[in-house]
């Protein structure tokens, strides 16, 4: 599995990059790709993770915690939804007042 971590661009749809999953050919390999959508919720002052086609949505007061989470929770649940799970890259995508904060802590 595959992380790549950025931070939030509008697009006209509201979610990042504008993509959902897909198939990429890498290495030879086909891997599919998954945007996760992270936002910090103030009034609750915790993180969100959520992804409609695995589908799942959890939280954590910790975004390093979350991110961890998400690892194993993206895969587990494709796989109990029989979808191809060794094979996929997430795409972590950051939202909300401390998404700058963290970007330039991994940067």
């Amino acid at each position: 599995m595959q992380t790549i971590y950025r931070p939030f661009r509008s697009t006209k749809n509201g979610y990042g990059s504008g993509r959902g999953s897909k198939n990429d050919t890498e290495r030879g390999k086909t891997m599919n790709e998954y945007d996760v959508l992270f936002l910090w919720d103030e009034e609750a002052s915790v993180w969100t993770a959520e992804n409609d086609e695995i589908p799942f949505a959890i939280e954590s007061e910790s975004l390093e915690k979350l991110m961890e989470r998400v690892k194993g929770v993206a895969p587990e649940t494709l796989e109990i939804n029989g979808k191809e799970y060794k094979n996929i890259r997430l795409n972590f995508i950051i939202k909300g007042v401390k998404a700058a904060e963290f970007v330039e802590a991994v940067a």
